[in-house]
């Protein structure tokens, strides 16, 4: 395969959670095994809040380190995206601009997502693939489960 034919998979998430869950690491698994690279976007706000508690760096090597991943891990690319709140066109073109400067080489690219992902925002230029749902708790239910745990992070 040469360099203009590689394909490249787009996955944007905050990924608050202090262990990636089933359905996070089925999300990239499936990425990693059908894409010859796999960026993964972090949102991020730049004013912490409740739903923004983790840094960047932590969830970049809480997935770049995760065992199930070690033979993949010189597959992915790491970039962060900012909130636009309000303007979901603004934000797209943003994550479009990220994901520009990732494409060198690339032939193929896709925005990957499942259940409550990016994707319902996403008005980009790249093509949307909603995967199957895996079953599994979302981020959401399980930063709630945690409660004050992630309070740790604020200070």
């Amino acid at each position: 395969m040469t360099s203009t034919e590689l394909k490249l998979a787009v996955i944007v998430g905050r990924f608050q959670v202090s262990n990636l869950h089933a359905g996070h690491q089925n999300l990239f698994l499936m990425a990693l095994e059908s894409y010859d690279k796999v960026l993964v976007v972090l949102g991020s706000s730049e004013v912490p809040d409740h739903r923004n508690i983790i840094p960047y760096s932590v969830r970049k090597d809480m997935i770049e380190n995760l065992s199930h991943f070690e033979s993949y891990r010189k597959k992915f690319i790491f970039d962060e995206i900012f909130d636009v709140v309000g303007d979901d066109k603004k934000w797209s073109e943003n994550l479009d601009d990220i994901t520009d400067k990732h494409k060198d080489g690339i032939s193929e690219i896709a925005m990957l997502g499942s259940r409550d992902s990016f994707l319902q925002y996403y008005q980009g230029k790249y093509p949307k693939m909603l995967l199957q749902e895996f079953p599994s708790k979302s981020g959401t239910e399980v930063r709630h489960a945690k409660g004050k745990l992630y309070s740790i992070y604020n200070t």
